[in-house]
C-alpha cells in the first residue's frame, strides 16, 4: 500500500458505502497522452459504464494518466487499453480496479473488492484486454472468427461422415476456408505457409499466441467475465465475442490430442489455463451443474491459476460460489487466520446432509484429508487441521475427486452426520466425535504406485508402456504383496482379499488391457515362476494393466501398511510408526492422529484401512466415543 501512496500525486476523496468512482476518458487521438477524470456514482443508480478485464502484468508504474487534479501512474497494459478504449471524439465511463480503487487505502480495498461482483455485474460491457495484437494474433482472430461462423458445419460433417470432430473441421476447414487463403507467410515463425498441406495446423498454431497471453493465468478474470451481461475480447483493435473462445479451445485442444506424442508440448501448456478459464467462465455464464458449486470446487478448479495477492485465492470466488459463509474481504488478516475461518465455514457446510447417491458430492471431511497431500508444517502455531489453501495440487484436486466417488460407498465412521465443532474460545481447536482403533506398526517404504496411461498407440508409446508395468508396476505389486504376506494377520494375502486391498477397496471391472500370454515374459523374465503364480499375478494386476485407467481411482499419495490389530490399510506417506488411526463420526475415511498433549492430537491425513471401511470399528454404545481435540 506504501507503494501505491508514493507512487501517486492524485489525493482520492472518499467513497460513500455504496459508491464506486467511474473513470471518464477524455478524446484524443491513440498517440496523444491519456487524460482523464473520477466521478462517484452509487450503483444502486444503476450508472453506465464498461469494465475492464485485464492482467496488471509487470508492478511497473511507467506509464502516466493525467487527472484534473494531478495525475496516477499505471502500468503500461493498463495504458495500453485505456489508449484502446478511448474514442477519439466522445468521453468514455470505463471502470479499472488500479485506478477507481484507492490501493493505498485497506479500508477502502476491503469494501472495493466487496463489490466486485456488482461492479461487473451491472457493466454494459466487460472489455477483455488481452495487449496489444502481435501479427499472429490478428491470424488467431480471424481463426477463431472462423471456428464459430462453422461451429454447426463441423458438428455436422462429423456426423456426416462418421469421423471424429477434429477430422470433421478439417473437412469444413477445406471446403470454407482454403478458398480464401492464399500462400502466405507465417507470423508466428515467418515461415511461407503452403494452407493446402499445413492449413488447419498452421491456423492452430497462430491461436497458441492468444492462449499464451498473461490474462488466461489470472484467477480474477473468472468471476470479472462470468457475470458480465456481454463480455468482448480485445487484441488491439482484433475483437471478437468471449463465447466465441470456447468452441476455438475445443477444438485446439481436441487438435493437439490427435497429433503424436510429443510434438505440440509448447501448445499444451499453453492451452491449459486458457481451457480452465474458458470452461469455467461459460459454464458459470450458463449456470450450469458442470460448473464448480462449492467454494473448495472453485479452489480446486483453479489451484494454478494465479494472484499477485494471496488472500485473493478466495475473495477473487467468494460471489459465485457457495460455501463462504460470512467471510468479507479483509486483507488485514493474516492467512493463517483466513485459511481457518474458511475451512470452519467448509466443515460446517450441511449441504452433503441433504443430497443423494447420485449427486456424487464429497463429504466436508475432505478438508481434513487435503492436509495429507500437503508437506508437513513445522511451525509451532500451525493448525494441524487447516490445509494450506495456497498450496493445492493435482493431488489436491484427485483428493476432493475421491472423496466425490466414494463418499457414499465407505461409512468407516458409522451412518451419522459428519458434523465438527469449533469452539469461539478455542478457535483453533477442533473437536470430533470420534474413536481411536488402532495405530500403525509398519510401513512399506515406496508404495505409492502412480499409473500412467497411453494415450497413443505408436511404437514409442507402447514401448513406455511396458517399460512402465517392468519396471514399475510389476515391482511395485510384489513389494505390496510380500510386505501383507510378512504381517502376522494372513486374512488380507487371500487372493481376492489382496486385489481388493491393492484398490483402495473399489470393485474393478476387468480391464480393457494386454492379454495374460502377452504379459507372461513381463512377469517372469527368469523364467522361474509357475504359471499358477503367473495367472494369480495377472488377475491380481489386470486392473492395473489397462492402456486407461477410466471409472476408478487410486490416491497415490498413500503408503501401504500394517496396524496393531492385524490389518493392512494405505495411509499418507507422512505418516510414522505409533501414530494412531482413528474413526470421525460421519466421515467415510478413516484418519490418521498424531499425540500432542493430553487428549490433543495433530491431524496426519486420511486412510482406507481394509476392514473397517463399512463401520465395523464404529462402536453401538455411545459411551465407547470420545471427543478427540484436534490442534
Amino acid at each position: 500500500m506504501d507503494l501505491f501512496r508514493s507512487l501517486n500525486g492524485f489525493v482520492y476523496s472518499e467513497l460513500k458505502p455504496d459508491e464506486i468512482r467511474l473513470l471518464v476518458i477524455s478524446p484524443g487521438q491513440r498517440q496523444d497522452s491519456l487524460h482523464g477524470s473520477l466521478r462517484h456514482a452509487s450503483l444502486d443508480a444503476q450508472p453506465q459504464y464498461m469494465a475492464i478485464s485485464y492482467a496488471w502484468g509487470k508492478l511497473s508504474f511507467d506509464c502516466i494518466l493525467h487527472m484534473d487534479h494531478g495525475y496516477i501512474r499505471i502500468t503500461k497494459s493498463l495504458h495500453d487499453a485505456l489508449r484502446n478504449f478511448r474514442d477519439e471524439h466522445a468521453q468514455v465511463v470505463l471502470w479499472a480496479d488500479a485506478v477507481c480503487i484507492d490501493q493505498a487505502g485497506l479500508k477502502e480495498r476491503n469494501h472495493q473488492v466487496s463489490l466486485m461482483a456488482r461492479i461487473f455485474s451491472q457493466a454494459e460491457e466487460v472489455l477483455v484486454w488481452l495487449g496489444e495484437a502481435t501479427e499472429a494474433d490478428h491470424v488467431a482472430f480471424r481463426v477463431i472468427k472462423f471456428l464459430e461462423h462453422t461451429r454447426l458445419q463441423t458438428l455436422v460433417a462429423s456426423e456426416l461422415h462418421d469421423v471424429n470432430m477434429d477430422a470433421g473441421l478439417e473437412a469444413v476447414f477445406n471446403d470454407h476456408m482454403l478458398p480464401v487463403l492464399s500462400d502466405s507467410i507465417c507470423p508466428c515463425c515467418s515461415q511461407r505457409i503452403d494452407w493446402r498441406e499445413d492449413g488447419l495446423s498452421h491456423a492452430f498454431n497462430t491461436l497458441t499466441s492468444v492462449w499464451e497471453k498473461p490474462w488466461f493465468q489470472r484467477l480474477w478474470v473468472v468471476q470479472e467475465v462470468a457475470l458480465a451481461n456481454t463480455a468482448t475480447v480485445y487484441a488491439g483493435s482484433c475483437r471478437v465475442n468471449f463465447t466465441s473462445l470456447e468452441f476455438a479451445a475445443i477444438s485446439h485442444s481436441m487438435h493437439i490430442d490427435s497429433q503424436p506424442r510429443g510434438t505440440s508440448d509448447q501448445q499444451r501448456k499453453a492451452i491449459r489455463h486458457a481451457i480452465v478459464v474458458i470452461w469455467l467462465i461459460t459454464r458459470l455464464m450458463r449456470q450450469s451443474p458442470q460448473a464448480p458449486q462449492t467454494v473448495l470446487e472453485m479452489l480446486l478448479a483453479t489451484y494454478d491459476l494465479c494472484t499477485s495477492e494471496p488472500r485473493d485465492r478466495l475473495f477473487a470466488i467468494r460471489s459465485i460460489v457457495k460455501g463462504t459463509g460470512t467471510i468479507l474481504p479483509d486483507y488485514s488478516l493474516s492467512l493463517p487466520e483466513l485459511y481457518r475461518r474458511l475451512a470452519v465455514s467448509i466443515l460446517s457446510d450441511r449441504a452433503f446432509e441433504a443430497v443423494d447417491r447420485s449427486q456424487h458430492m464429497a463429504c466436508p471431511s475432505v478438508v481434513l484429508a487435503l492436509v495429507g497431500t500437503q508437506e508437513t508444517h513445522t511451525s509451532a502455531d500451525h493448525i494441524s487441521w487447516v490445509p494450506d489453501f495456497q498450496r493445492l495440487t493435482i493431488e489436491s484436486e484427485k483428493k476432493h475427486e475421491l472423496y466425490e466417488l466414494h463418499s457414499w460407498n465407505f461409512c468407516a465412521g458409522g451412518l451419522s452426520n459428519f458434523r465438527p465443532q469449533v469452539q469461539a474460545l478455542r478457535p483453533a481447536v477442533l473437536q470430533l466425535r470420534g474413536r481411536i482403533v488402532s495405530w500403525v506398526t509398519a510401513k512399506c517404504v515406496h508404495s505409492q504406485h502412480r499409473f500412467q496411461d497411453v494415450y497413443g498407440y505408436t511404437d514409442d508409446d507402447r514401448t513406455q508402456y511396458w517399460n512402465n508395468v517392468r519396471y514399475t508396476t510389476v515391482p511395485w505389486y510384489l513389494r505390496c504383496r510380500n510386505f501383507a504376506r510378512e504381517q502376522p494377520s494372513a486374512s488380507a494375502c487371500r487372493e481376492a482379499e489382496l486385489r481388493r486391498l491393492l484398490s483402495h477397496g473399489q470393485i474393478i471391472e476387468e480391464q480393457d488391457g494386454p492379454s495374460f500370454a502377452a504379459c507372461e515374459a513381463i512377469f517372469d523374465p527368469k523364467g522361474d515362476r509357475t504359471r499358477e503364480e503367473l495367472q494369480s499375478m495377472y488377475r491380481d494386476l489386470n486392473p492395473f494393466l489397462a492402456w486407461r485407467h477410466n471409472g476408478w481411482f487410486i490416491d497415490a499419495s498413500r503408503v501401504l501398511a500394517s496396524t496393531s490389530n492385524g490389518l493392512l490399510g494405505w495411509i499418507p506417506e507422512t505418516a510414522t510408526v505409533g501414530d494412531v488411526i482413528c474413526v470421525f463420526e460421519g466421515a467415510p475415511f478413516p484418519f490418521l492422529l498424531s499425540k500432542k498433549s493430553g487428549d490433543r492430537y495433530t491431524l496426519v491425513g486420511d486412510a482406507y484401512v481394509h476392514g473397517i471401511m463399512h463401520g465395523e470399528a464404529w462402536p453401538e454404545d455411545e459411551g465407547n466415543i470420545e471427543t478427540i481435540s484436534l490442534v
